[in-house]
């Protein structure tokens, strides 16, 4: 049980950084747009170069941002791919990523015990049969309490008297 949550965090990580990234993405896709554009006005007079050099700060930073988004996706890879000792796929589109988070976000942990919930866990039914195995010892050991008496009955007749035995 410990790692299908274990898994789940992981995908649940790879998903959100997918999220990061193609929004990073964009985001660094327009702040190119617009440094571009910041270029052109300042050639034109229309701004001051240090408008320019603030609007290249900020792509930079967004640039820098994007590069980790990518290197957390891709540590919660190799973890997930340690874990089920497989690659563990990106998803397909940040569609896919954003639905994912949102699918499993509502999903809500069970409040009552029932019988489904222990058939789909294989440590509780081995729980429950090392529960059963230790009641058997028990009952074995309270029957052995009991002496298991045997009475065996016997008669010799030895005819070979010269080693000394007795007839």
């Amino acid at each position: 049980a410990d790692r299908f949550f274990d898994v789940m965090l992981i995908i649940g990580r790879i998903a959100v950084g997918q999220l990061r990234e193609g929004i990073l993405a964009e985001q660094v896709e327009e702040s190119t747009r617009l440094l571009d554009l910041a270029r052109a006005r300042a050639d034109h007079g229309e701004i001051a170069r240090m408008a320019v050099d603030t609007t290249e700060a900020e792509t930079a930073r967004i640039s820098t941002t994007l590069a980790q988004a990518r290197t957390d996706v891709e540590t919660a890879r190799a973890e997930c791919a340690a874990i089920l000792t497989t690659d563990c796929p990106r998803f397909a589109s940040v569609e896919d990523a954003k639905n994912f988070l949102q699918r499993e976000s509502g999903v809500s942990l069970p409040s009552a015990w029932n019988d489904e919930i222990e058939r789909r866990r294989p440590d509780i039914s081995a729980l429950g049969a090392a529960i059963r195995a230790a009641e058997e010892r028990a009952t074995l050991a309270r029957r052995q309490a009991i002496p298991d008496v045997t009475l065996r009955g016997g008669y010799t007749y030895d005819t070979y008297v010269a080693s000394g035995n007795q007839r």
